[in-house]
């Protein structure tokens, strides 16, 4: 006898139970929808000219719609490097009394480190759970060796400025 007609038996005379049914099948996932807040970059795809006439009889085609399709894309961090120029001046006449342009003011005095690149380092380490020796090799990959010491030292100092 098959297991199809044990089944539907045993469901007639009522002994089978609702751990013995058959299962609906999951529901299938759908896809999500692109958040309408991310920016959107509008690739147009043509045809190529030679397609662009009618086989049959040569008039050019023309536009009658769209196929729209919309995917997601990330742009990698990129790290740069800012140089500050400060200008010095003199006295073309008696060479006294140079001036140099004030350097902009730093959240860690004596470092290469912007302010931005703190505050990234600890958003990823304190928020994203990144850890620093992670971070260091994120950083090798996109060209700036940082070992994780300075990455360290750095959090330390950065939260000994903000603490005091």
């Amino acid at each position: 006898m098959s297991t199809s007609r044990i089944c539907l038996s045993m469901k007639r005379e009522g002994r089978l139970t609702r751990k013995m049914q058959r299962r609906a099948p999951p529901p299938r996932m759908t896809r999500l929808a692109t958040p309408a807040e991310l920016p959107r970059i509008e690739v147009i795809h043509e045809l190529p000219d030679d397609a662009r006439h009618c086989h049959d009889d040569g008039p050019a085609l023309k536009v009658i719609g769209e196929a729209v399709s919309e995917e997601l894309h990330v742009v990698p961090a990129r790290i740069e490097v800012i140089r500050h120029v400060r200008r010095e001046y003199a006295c073309p006449t008696c060479e006294e009394g140079a001036k140099v342009a004030p350097a902009p003011a730093k959240l860690l005095p004596k470092s290469n480190a912007s302010a931005m690149l703190l505050a990234y380092i600890a958003t990823a380490k304190y928020q994203d759970a990144l850890p620093l020796y992670h971070q260091s090799q994120l950083f090798a990959r996109h060209g700036a060796e940082i070992p994780r010491n300075t990455l360290a030292r750095w959090m330390v100092q950065a939260g000994e400025r903000i603490t005091h």
